[in-house]
């Protein structure tokens, strides 16, 4: 539903937070909600999203990968949650070139339960 309305905008677009939770998000249904919080990126005072829960959604790497171009994008993001998420070593590569953007203003990162190494968490 909340994807569904970020996509219509028929929505109160004061989204702060967004919590999707256990959903094994396919990666059509991620590339539909990372498409949507990527159309709103020019009209932050209308979206001013700064959480976003994602656990147990079972992303992986391809996910994450969409998902870490969109958080380059989202300004005043400010947490990400994605714990349980099958993320590897390379999809916390495409998250750290992510948080290295200007745009990218995130202070808040929970990657735990993951299958991310030492050498991923460089």
């Amino acid at each position: 539903e909340t994807i569904a309305s970020l996509e219509t905008r028929d929505c109160n677009c004061a989204f702060q937070e967004i919590k999707i939770f256990n959903e094994e998000l396919c990666p059509t249904t991620l590339a539909r909600l990372c498409h949507a919080l990527s159309s709103y990126h020019n009209h932050e005072e209308a979206f001013p999203l700064k959480t976003l829960w994602l656990n147990s959604n079972n992303i992986g790497d391809k996910g994450m990968t969409m998902l870490a171009i969109t958080v380059a994008k989202l300004p005043r993001l400010q947490k990400l949650y994605i714990t349980k998420n099958n993320i590897s070593d390379f999809g916390a590569t495409q998250l750290a070139n992510a948080l290295k953007e200007p745009t990218c203003q995130l202070q808040e990162l929970w990657l735990s339960n993951n299958m991310i190494s030492d050498d991923g968490a460089k």
